[in-house]
């Protein structure tokens, strides 16, 4: 059953009833309260608490009623349209979610590691640069980090040793073909 046809029942259901008429509260002799929708009796005190509706208030009254049932029923399916789809997000979430792993105990001890290893000072500059990139990308696997490793030092170009290899009269001839004067 759609919220229309349920909204529909409500209206027509209303309009069967009875209109309501004025309320009166009457106090009788012994002090009890009587509500109703005559005039108080002789003898008793009372008020007229609630005046009667035209029959355009009552209408009114019904429409606004049926009008805010078809709001509920549409923001109830709503809601559990949401929530069906949080629910189906939430499913799938766990298996994509990466595990934060920055707070672990084995990223803490790697990088404890990698801080130990980090100062120390003996051997030779290859050998701690090798020990420092071990720590790291243990670190790295640890804590899920893509941290750099250190790159070996850029060689050092040496250009090859010039020998002059024969001279005559007035000029001197190099192993790569120069010539200079003597």
């Amino acid at each position: 059953m759609g919220w229309k046809s349920i909204a529909t029942c409500l209206v027509l259901a209303s309009a069967c009833m009875p209109a309501a008429s004025q309320v009166h509260r009457c106090k009788d002799t012994s002090g009890k309260t009587i509500y109703s929708d005559t005039p108080c009796g002789n003898g008793q005190l009372g008020a007229m608490i609630e005046r009667q509706k035209s029959a355009r208030e009552i209408l009114d009254e019904r429409n606004l009623a049926a009008e805010a049932n078809e709001r509920k029923f549409r923001e109830r399916a709503l809601d559990q349209q949401m929530q069906s789809q949080q629910a189906a997000v939430q499913a799938v979430a766990p298996a994509q979610k990466k595990q934060d792993k920055s707070s672990s105990y084995e990223c803490r001890q790697a990088q404890r590691e990698h801080e130990t290893v980090s100062s120390i000072r003996t051997g030779t500059d290859e050998e701690r640069r090798n020990r420092i990139n071990a720590a790291t990308q243990k670190s790295n696997a640890a804590c899920d980090l893509q941290t750099e490793m250190i790159q070996p030092p850029a060689e050092k170009r040496t250009l090859p040793a010039r020998l002059i290899t024969n001279c005559n009269g007035g000029f001197c001839y190099g192993n790569q073909g120069g010539v200079g004067h003597r």
